[in-house]
């Protein structure tokens, strides 16, 4: 009897011994996965960083000559009949000299802790700012886009300008690709806000890599002409705010999720740690 019990403590022990080494093993590959992302996460700072300061220096350079071309073309305005073809020419120059100014303003501006700063934004004016900076693109396709709030999502907290700065690349993708129609729906839950942006296009053959690289990383695209950066800040933007970009392709189209938290990850740990 006490050989018995001897021979089932040792099989016990050594199923014990298994099960910790297994939990371990878990534990390890879990913490290499978190490794893995957080690595993944910071090359991507460290990209958008460089980009950053390449745009800033690319900001200043054009400054002198972008002032150059709207001295000169309210000049050609002033000097050529009114509601000519030149006069006209020289608005539409004009207009888009400023629009050029307006991106390399947005490119340089300070105070960036205020632009990470979250506030109460009614959804009708997420929704009113992101149809402005897709209509004209959406127009020129005959592209429908739909908005659809969830019940809940009336009122969300969210950084508008850096929403709207990553949301509006995914938008003019999506028209790009739409056969017929994008969708977009705005929902708030407990982890935060979601932006569903999904069209009717081809999807993308191989959701997850081209080439053997990552899409959202720089230069990685399948949009001809195109260089994967509106993608890839836009990723980098809702990481950077605690949230995460997702994408889902297939032959129906493609579906894209932005979601950002209530607060970033710096202000749930000042919350934690007062309420500790």
């Amino acid at each position: 009897m006490n050989h018995e019990l001897a021979h089932g403590l040792e099989a016990f022990a050594a199923a014990f011994a298994v099960f910790l080494v297994l939990r371990l093993a878990l534990r390890l590959r879990q913490k290499e996965r978190e490794l893995e992302v957080q690595a993944a996460a910071r090359a991507r700072g460290e990209r958008f960083t460089a980009i950053a300061t390449l745009a800033a220096g690319a900001a200043h350079e054009l400054a002198t000559p972008l002032s150059t071309l709207a001295v000169v073309a309210k000049d050609l305005a002033e000097r050529a009949p009114k509601d000519s073809d030149v006069a006209k020419d020289a608005e539409v120059i004009r207009a888009q000299v400023e629009r050029c100014r307006r991106i390399l303003q947005k490119l340089t501006v300070d105070g960036d802790e205020a632009r990470l700063a979250r506030a109460p934004v009614e959804a009708s004016a997420l929704i009113a700012a992101l149809r402005d900076s897709v209509g004209e693109a959406a127009g020129a396709r005959d592209v429908s886009v739909a908005f659809h709030t969830e019940p809940g999502a009336e009122v969300v907290m969210v950084p508008l300008a850096l929403v709207l700065e990553a949301a509006t690349p995914v938008l003019h993708n999506a028209v790009a690709a739409a056969r017929s129609r994008v969708d977009i729906v705005i929902a708030s839950g407990d982890d935060g806000v979601h932006i569903v942006v999904a069209d009717d296009g081809p999807g993308i053959a191989a959701p997850d890599t081209i080439g053997g690289r990552h899409i959202g990383e720089p230069f990685v695209t399948t949009k001809p002409g195109g260089t994967g950066l509106g993608l890839f800040l836009a990723r980098v933007i809702c990481e950077r705010l605690g949230g995460e970009l997702v994408i889902d392709a297939g032959d129906s189209g493609t579906t894209v999720l932005l979601h950002v938290p209530h607060a970033s990850l710096g202000d749930r740990a000042a919350h934690m740690s007062g309420t500790a």
